[in-house]
């Protein structure tokens, strides 16, 4: 992608405070309900669907899992909500069916805490009544009754932080679903949830190759650099798409894009959290683009604040 030349900044810092924060809070809005998918987000929910798609052919039968380890901001949470869109979508309108739950596991990190999560997931009343056998027992019933097709347990790396319990709350999953032949099981979370399933050694065994989100490496030009400029052409073009900027602004363009992986470190969620603040900055004054100056300060609010990175690239 060829460089553009310098350029004055375009806007002006002229508005009424209402004005002014209406016109970015409706940027904002839009930026938040855009997605776009990039190839290892791809890769996870081919993987998913798979699994899914498989416990269908052995009704009745114990049903294997799958586990998703990857650092936070690697996109699994928005891949997990493309896929169960993905789903629906595919299998057309199904009232009171639900092909896909994403359940979070609670922060407590207690057996009994997981049949609440799917119970209430399916908005199921009185999820936290009866003793904790009594609450699987309607999980499981609940979870045939909506024709859950793939549990999926986001943040599972919560299970760790009881060491004591963490491979019990695996094993309960196994038992209850898993061995139930209920649905398969996938596993999702940060590098901890690796540990709660190491604690659980019969679950391991009924889990295929973990699935893989890393975060992009700009070193890999073949490979990753590809899905890195890719993914920030998409961005960029569904920003304009969404008439949130009248005008593309270069996201991909080499220099910015390298300026951009330093400042978010590969992390697809620092990435979009960093264009979000500098579309704040852009939308503010009026410009018809996100410039380099936006960049800077969303860099400097966002990543330098935080303590993610302690240089600024677009400062340079």
């Amino acid at each position: 992608m060829e460089e553009s030349a310098p350029r004055a900044i375009t806007g002006s810092p002229e508005h009424k405070p209402s004005a002014h924060n209406e016109r970015v809070a409706e940027a904002i809005g839009r930026f938040d309900g855009i997605r776009v998918r990039y190839e290892r987000q791809d890769a996870a929910i081919s993987a998913l669907d798979l699994i899914r798609r498989t416990g269908l052919h052995n009704p009745g039968q114990p049903k294997r899992g799958a586990y998703l380890v990857a650092p936070f901001g690697a996109g699994k949470t928005v891949m997990l909500e493309l896929l169960r869109d993905f789903v629906d979508e595919s299998s057309g309108p199904m009232p009171g069916q639900c092909p896909v739950l994403l359940v979070e596991i609670d922060t407590a990190g207690t057996t009994d805490s997981v049949p609440t999560a799917i119970l209430a997931s399916l908005g199921e009343p009185k999820a936290t009544a009866g003793r904790e056998g009594v609450r699987w027992i309607r999980a499981t019933e609940a979870l045939r009754r909506h024709g859950v097709q793939l549990l999926v347990f986001d943040e599972f790396n919560r299970a760790a932080r009881r060491h004591t319990v963490a491979g019990s709350i695996a094993t309960a999953i196994r038992q209850h679903v898993m061995d139930a032949g209920v649905c398969p099981v996938a596993f999702v979370g940060s590098e901890d949830a690796r540990t709660a399933l190491k604690m659980a050694p019969g679950l391991r065994q009924r889990l295929g190759a973990p699935i893989k989100m890393d975060p992009i490496d700009w070193a890999d030009e073949e490979v990753d650099r590809a899905i890195y400029l890719e993914f920030l052409d998409a961005l960029d073009a569904a920003i304009v798409d969404a008439d949130i900027l009248p005008n593309i602004s270069g996201l991909a363009r080499r220099s910015t894009a390298e300026k951009l992986w330093l400042a978010s470190r590969g992390s697809i969620r620092e990435l979009c959290s960093i264009i979000r603040e500098a579309l704040v900055e852009a939308v503010g004054r009026g410009s018809d683009r996100i410039e380099r100056v936006d960049l800077e300060y969303a860099t400097d609010g966002y990543a330098i604040e935080n303590r993610f990175i302690s240089v600024n690239p677009f400062a340079a």
